[in-house]
């Protein structure tokens, strides 16, 4: 019996792929099944950046959330766009933070507490509300604060020569 040829293994279809993650190895998404489903999760992943968008201009809606969203439609139809949105100059590093290491980053996780605790109090002090409403909505945002400070902060990252650091710059310019 030859033992030195071995079957191939069966080909996987081809899938997309996320970054790394945390453990060092990609994940793979699969993409849509069906006639349907592709331009279907395009239609939603474009709903969603739009929201994302009208999210960056109002403060009470949120924007990260519709960008996930917008990602795990665009994973699974068009990588392109799913590129786009990891590889985006603002919102990219949020997207493979979250994507990568459930990461949140620490101000942004204090906005969301602060401007959740604001929504309530709109709601209970300025709205006629009924309590019930007040105190489920009240439950269901400390339900989410909790959530959104349990996840772990993103690793830091070089600055490419630049430090966050303040210098101090007093001998480079001789008082008289």
């Amino acid at each position: 019996m030859d033992m030195s040829r071995h079957p191939e293994p069966p080909q996987r279809p081809q899938t997309a792929q996320h970054p790394e993650s945390a453990t060092g190895e990609a994940r793979r998404i699969e993409p849509a099944a069906g006639p349907l489903a592709r331009p279907a999760l395009l239609a939603l992943g474009w709903v969603a950046v739009g929201a994302a968008a009208v999210g960056v201009a109002l403060p009470v809606m949120p924007t990260t959330i519709f960008l996930l969203i917008a990602l795990w439609a665009f994973s699974r139809s068009s990588p392109r766009f799913g590129n786009w949105i990891r590889k985006h100059r603002v919102f990219g590093p949020f997207v493979r933070d979250w994507e990568s290491y459930g990461a949140i980053p620490t101000r942004a996780k204090w906005l969301a507490v602060v401007m959740m605790g604001g929504s309530l109090a709109w709601l209970a002090l300025f709205t006629a509300a009924p309590p019930i409403a007040v105190a489920l909505t009240a439950g269901t945002l400390t339900c989410v604060a909790i959530y959104i400070m349990s996840c772990p902060a993103p690793p830091d990252r070089p600055t490419a020569g630049l430090s966050r650091q303040r210098v101090d710059r007093t001998d480079k310019f001789p008082t008289a």
